[in-house]
């Protein structure tokens, strides 16, 4: 009986363990705000960004969709920064467009965690529309 009960105990703390773990992966996005010299470098990392997106979806590489979708995330809070600098008139437009490109990046880290190519090929479109939306915002303003 005691050893049943011991066997329990390290199996179930293993488990709560595990899950904690999974829990952490799943909510840390590891991502940090990327810091630009100009905001062109931003519109540059944010096209690069999105192309090498592109490819691994079209490619059917699901592996690099958890890296990428941090980098977007980031790239996308590095371009938030220069939210002072959008024209008053578009500037709903443009937090809009940060927002749903980081709701998008959730969005791609969690068809990478399903291993779902049909879910990321859905997103490519929206990537595309959201990042000219957000470039279409910021114009006249932030050099690009």
């Amino acid at each position: 009986m005691t050893k049943t009960f011991l066997a329990f105990f390290v199996a179930l703390t293993l488990s709560v363990s595990a899950n904690a773990q999974s829990d952490h992966d799943r909510n840390d996005d590891h991502s940090h705000s990327a810091d630009f010299g100009t905001i062109d470098d931003g519109w540059i990392a944010l096209e690069n960004v999105s192309a090498h997106i592109r490819a691994a979806v079209k490619a059917g590489n699901m592996g690099a969709l958890h890296g990428l979708s941090d980098e977007l995330l980031a790239v996308t809070d590095g371009l938030a920064s220069y939210e002072d600098d959008v024209p008053q008139s578009n500037q709903l437009r443009f937090t809009s467009s940060i927002n749903q490109l980081r709701s998008l990046s959730k969005r791609l880290h969690s068809a990478h965690d399903r291993n779902d190519v049909a879910a990321a090929e859905r997103l490519v479109p929206q990537l595309n529309g959201m990042v000219q939306l957000l470039m279409v915002s910021a114009e006249g303003q932030l050099g690009y």
